[in-house]
């Protein structure tokens, strides 16, 4: 009998998809859906991008951003291009496995979605939020 898995990630174009990529290639049958979370509180970008430039230094931070701009533009090309795929969405599409956005994965709604889902085993891949007990 398959296993039931849920796969919860983020919003990443750079490294995300690729790791998604590799762990469907052999969990697709089991996978029932991929939900991504936000890659940044949308009210904690100011102080993120101060926090990695701080940290990382103006070349690393600029590389990062021409990698997503680069990365959402060829995003909306068929995939996968170039030999690869460029967003989460587009590895669950090509898998055909369900994907969701989900801002907070301690809200009832989504707690309560996926109790009801039967699941095995939740997988986080680089996720940035935590379950907490109810």
């Amino acid at each position: 009998m398959p296993m039931r898995v849920y796969i919860i990630t983020v919003d990443d174009s750079i490294y995300i998809p690729l790791y998604l990529d590799k762990v469907l290639s052999f969990t697709n049958e089991d996978t029932i859906e991929v939900a991504t979370l936000p890659l940044i509180n949308t009210g904690a970008i100011p102080q993120s991008f101060v926090h990695h430039l701080n940290v990382f230094g103006i070349r690393f931070v600029a590389n990062i951003m021409m990698r997503t701009l680069l990365y959402k533009i060829l995003d909306v090309l068929p995939q996968p291009f170039m030999g690869r795929f460029y967003s989460t969405e587009a590895v669950c599409k090509h898998y055909k496995i369900p994907h969701r956005q989900v801002k907070k994965v301690n809200s009832s709604h989504f707690v309560d979605y996926l109790e009801n889902l039967n699941i095995d085993i939740i997988v986080s891949l680089a996720s940035n939020q935590v379950f907490k007990s109810r």
